[in-house]
């Protein structure tokens, strides 16, 4: 992937002046010059102080100082005009370290016109961390609105808020949720107000109609539900998985954790079962609830609120931090680029913003998943209607073997690369940079660019590596590539060779592009210095139109120096006891002469026959090649003292009195480092026998 376009264009933005009157006619004065995003949705507002109430890069504070009636008014004219006549919501995202109560208020238009109005009730913010808020909005009639106001009850109290949505209920047919004649509230799973990566379809579950499908892990739905009267409710979800999934749906209530369910198998996509939830209290009156998927495999038809006289659950246990399918990336090996290189916009014109959230990446079964979503989000003051991820390796190495085994996303307009880049680039917001560990910055593209696989959606199937260099860049001469039939449906192998000499790429063994020019110099040759991973799905102007979300799914990243592994990342949940383990020759069991001794002189770096003559035992099934490799990932323990080191003289000794059965000081003495952090001897022993084979 090209750093920039040697022709590129910043995103356009459109510049206007905002008059709001609020009480006193001359405050237009405060507002004015306000600068809204092209790319800003039609519901999304886009914010400007009034009264004195401030705002800094989505930090928003009702300062002591401003007067009564200070706020915020929206300045994106394209959401009006607004009405509800089905009732509506309203999400944001926000976070705060104090308590901040926040509100909404709805006019005709600007002051002193505002009737007919609507104040929202407030919704308190309270955690560090980003939070999903939503205020539901009841049936407005024939009312339509003009003017959409935020306010904070709490003077110097700082908050963040971002991507502020206002959306009506559909009105679509079957999207009546009105109690039926026994009091139950039958809601379909298509009559959402907002979704995040799910797809419609259609059920031949009774009563025909469509239902929810293609559910991934992070997809959402929320609605607005308007209960007639207070009582408690039992929750029924009506549900279909050929072989199940579990944990399934997480319900909030109003922003409360409050229901949980996994989905058994049921026979099949369209094999429906209703499945009971928990019992909730709810008061008369609109109520927002959202589905969030926990795991994937899942169709979804309708969920029912029944009145019953039964007492209210307790609700489930964990909260948040239930276990979903997916777990973040690993921070000591990946960092999250975010920032937009020219306060913008992306190079390349590529139209989304790279997230750190765990809808755009994560981990689960075993491999990466980076996930390019369609939906509107704001970040740094700028809405996009796209969100991917990109991540850069927190290593970086100079010559040596990368392999890595994946499968591209589809859809025109997807452009997923696994590429490097010289770690004293320029650009700001690598890991390199923001961490000050860049003292030569360089610029692109005479740092260099190493393009090991990239894919574009619009020539699906092709897969291309490419060299940039200041003698070649942008619409570079120096790349090779082939068709890869199975490019997105299964995964493939690919590796690159770098030396000093040439630079080799090859997808599953088979070479399809060498580079090695016959004049090296800074021109043509900037790879003789250090170079990191970067890993992203790019978004292209050209995305079509239907895309919701596709992702690339990488199972492993390994980089070998003379034929050594000396890092990676196999994505992996868990440990794999498998790999990381005393157990080197694999025949299962830790035995002093055979794995003891492997691993002492690995520790003093020995490697081919000096390692292995004498040593492995004769019912090994592994290879010479597969025992080192082993030997290599179980450096991730092998700091038994936690110096700081992993030492021939104290780790290795360590382990191997240990296998020799030696314990207390006969197991530690003499053999602690004098920095370490672990030297009880009970603790040492305890940690060795964690990795110990079953």
């Amino acid at each position: 992937m090209s750093f920039f376009n040697s022709f590129f264009r910043f995103t356009s933005s459109s510049c206007r002046n905002e008059i709001s009157f609020r009480g006193i006619i001359n405050l237009f004065t405060l507002i004015s010059s306000i600068l809204v995003s092209s790319s800003t949705l039609a519901n999304v507002a886009v914010w400007a102080g009034f009264g004195g109430a401030e705002k800094n890069d989505g930090v928003f504070v009702f300062p002591s100082s401003a007067d009564s009636w200070a706020g915020y008014s929206n300045t994106n004219d394209s959401i009006y005009p607004l009405s509800f006549p089905e009732g509506g919501i309203i999400t944001f995202t926000a976070s705060s370290n104090t308590a901040v109560d926040v509100r909404f208020r709805l006019e005709w238009q600007s002051y002193p016109d505002v009737d007919p109005s609507y104040n929202t009730s407030s919704v308190n913010v309270n955690g560090a961390t980003e939070s999903i808020y939503s205020i539901a909005i009841p049936s407005q009639g024939n009312n339509t609105f003009s003017s959409f106001i935020l306010y904070l009850d709490d003077r110097d109290a700082p908050v963040v808020i971002n991507n502020v949505q206002i959306i009506a209920n559909s009105s679509q047919s079957g999207c009546d949720s009105s109690p039926q004649s026994n009091g139950v509230i039958k809601v379909e799973a298509e009559c959402f107000s907002i979704q995040d990566g799910i797809q419609v379809e259609t059920t031949n579950d009774t009563g025909g109609g469509q239902n929810i499908g293609y559910i991934d892990t992070f997809d959402s739905m929320t609605y607005v539900v308007d209960v007639p009267s207070n009582s408690n409710y039992l929750l029924s979800y009506r549900i279909a998985s050929q072989i199940g999934s579990d944990p399934g749906f997480r319900i909030f209530i109003d922003g409360e954790y409050s229901d949980i369910f996994a989905i058994p198998p049921t026979g099949g996509w369209q094999s429906w079962q209703t499945q009971q939830g928990r019992v909730v209290a709810l008061n008369s009156g609109p109520h927002v609830i959202r589905f969030d998927a926990a795991s994937d495999g899942m169709n979804f038809n309708w969920f029912s609120l029944t009145p019953t006289s039964s007492a209210v659950d307790d609700p489930p246990p964990n909260g948040d931090d239930i276990d979903v399918n997916g777990v973040p990336v690993d921070a000591t090996k990946w960092f999250h680029q975010t920032r937009l290189p020219n306060g913008n916009s992306w190079w390349n014109n590529e139209i989304q913003h790279y997230t750190n959230r765990t809808q755009n990446s994560y981990v689960s079964d075993g491999t990466l998943k980076i996930v390019a979503r369609k939906e509107a989000f704001i970040d740094q003051g700028v809405t996009k209607q796209y969100t991917s991820a990109r991540l850069n390796s927190k290593f970086a190495f100079k010559y040596g073997v990368a392999e890595f085994r994946a499968k591209m996303p589809i859809g025109t307009g997807t452009w997923p690369a696994i590429w490097m880049l010289g770690k004293n680039v320029s650009e700001p917001g690598t890991y390199w940079r923001t961490e000050g560990l860049v003292t030569n910055p360089i610029s692109w593209p005479a740092v260099g660019e190493i393009d090991i696989l990239e894919h574009w959606g619009s020539n699906q199937n092709f897969a291309q590596s490419a060299m940039h260099t200041t003698s070649s860049h942008g619409g570079t001469v120096n790349k090779g590539g082939r068709y890869i039939p199975t490019i997105s449906s299964e995964f493939h192998t690919y590796t690159m060779d770098w030396n000093a000499d040439r630079i080799i790429f090859k997808i599953d063994g088979i070479e399809h592009y060498r580079y090695n020019p016959s004049v090296k110099n800074a021109d043509t040759w900037p790879y003789d210095s250090e170079f990191f991973f970067l890993l992203n799905v790019a978004i292209e102007q050209n995305i079509a139109s239907g895309f919701t979300q596709s992702a690339m799914e990488v199972d492993y990243v390994r980089v070998y120096q003379s034929g050594n592994l000396v890092w990676s990342d196999e994505f992996n949940n868990e440990s794999d006891d498998s790999q990381l383990s005393w157990d080197f020759d694999g025949n299962g069991i830790a035995d002093a002469l055979t794995d003891g001794l492997l691993f002492l002189r690995h520790t003093f770096d020995l490697t081919g026959s000096p390692l292995f003559d004498g040593v492995i035992a004769s019912n090994s099934p592994l290879s010479l090649e597969e025992i080192e490799s082993k030997l290599n990932l179980v450096y991730e323990i092998a700091d038994i003292d936690e110096s700081g080191n992993v030492d021939a003289l104290t780790d290795g000794l360590v382990v191997l009195r240990y296998l020799f059965d030696l314990r207390g000081d006969s197991l530690i003495g003499g053999a602690i480092a004098n920095d370490a952090t672990r030297t009880d001897a009970g603790d040492i022993e305890d940690y060795i026998q964690s990795f110990m084979p079953d």
